[in-house]
């Protein structure tokens, strides 16, 4: 038993399709193309040959150090975990409540002094044209 969950499932190991990439399979890395095949013996033979060493290579290791490997993630996350809840969150919200007076400061100030600057540039430019594009002979013209 697991503190702070239930059993692990020992069926679907990956529920939230966190390794879904990973496809290693021998018929995922394996393949002979068409107008090629090595007789059945041949392609048997390499398939149990395959799944039995991809099999002691990721198992032997894992025995080895799958409880060191382990407690390190545990330690990782639970530390990152403990940072952003009592850190990090309470940061951000502090930070939203303090900025928010100068942030508004500082709008009010650029639309004061940024809107007129930029209404008056789109009334210069409003009745520039594209010199590819053909001429509207009933477009007004303030000069």
């Amino acid at each position: 038993m697991c503190f702070g969950s239930s059993d692990p499932d020992l069926v679907e190991r990956d529920p939230y399709g966190a390794n879904k990439h990973i496809r290693v399979k021998f018929k995922d890395v394996i393949g002979e193309p068409r107008g090629t095949s090595s007789c059945f013996f041949i392609w048997e033979t390499s398939e149990c040959c395959y799944d039995f060493l991809f099999m002691a290579c990721y198992n032997v290791p894992a025995l080895c150090c799958h409880l060191f490997i382990s407690m390190y993630w545990g330690i990782e996350f639970g530390l990152m975990l403990f940072w952003h809840v009592w850190l990090a969150t309470p940061a951000l919200h502090l930070l939203q409540y303090v900025i928010q007076i100068p942030s508004t400061c500082f709008r009010l100030c650029c639309r004061c002094l940024l809107d007129p600057w930029c209404e008056s540039a789109s009334y210069m430019f409003m009745f520039c044209e594209d010199p590819g594009k053909q001429a509207n002979p009933e477009k007004l013209r303030i000069y």
